[in-house]
């Protein structure tokens, strides 16, 4: 019995999903790259998602995916929830995806969309505590309106810190 299990065996076959704004902190930014790092080595898929509004959403006559320099998806999402793009759904079936690990700017509305959606068709869903950033509703401190959105997760997700994932890469993955 591994007392000490790698990162592919704790989270098989996980898709990073990476939500960007012009609102990311350089802070959350550069958490989000090692987290890049961590995934690019073991060759998983990542997807950045955009949000973007309903009226400047450019549907392309092709259903040819985007890709960023780097080879890793780019999903322009006019709604909050991912899972409701069926292209989106398609890609990480395609991909044999069986967990979503989440991090970036859009906690409030993208990330967290993401994470309900996920949990209500199945598919285990980690959010990375310090790689993620929502908007500061009422006036709250950012780091108030976070720990009030990460306590509306902890039904749908696992919250880790990106000490838990670089540790478990380092191990042995």
């Amino acid at each position: 019995m591994n007392l000490n299990p790698t990162l592919k065996q704790l989270f098989p076959r996980s898709a990073l999903l990476i939500s960007l704004d012009d609102e990311m902190s350089c802070f959350v930014m550069c958490k989000c790259a090692m987290l890049i790092g961590c995934w690019h080595r073991m060759q998983w898929p990542i997807a950045f998602l955009r949000r973007v509004s309903p009226e400047g959403r450019v549907i392309p006559s092709s259903k040819k995916q985007a890709f960023s320099e780097a080879g890793d998806l780019i999903f322009d999402l006019a709604d909050p929830c991912p899972w409701n793009d069926l292209q989106f759904r398609a890609v990480l079936a395609d991909f044999g995806t069986a967990s979503v690990t989440l991090a970036g700017s859009g906690l409030h509305d993208i990330l967290l969309g993401t994470a309900i959606g996920a949990n209500a068709i199945g598919i285990p869903t980690t959010v990375v505590t310090d790689a993620v950033q929502g908007r500061e509703p009422g006036g709250l401190p950012g780091d108030l309106s976070n720990e009030a959105l990460f306590l509306l997760l902890q039904p749908f997700a696992l919250l880790m810190p990106t000490t838990a994932f670089v540790s478990t890469t380092e191990s042995g993955v």
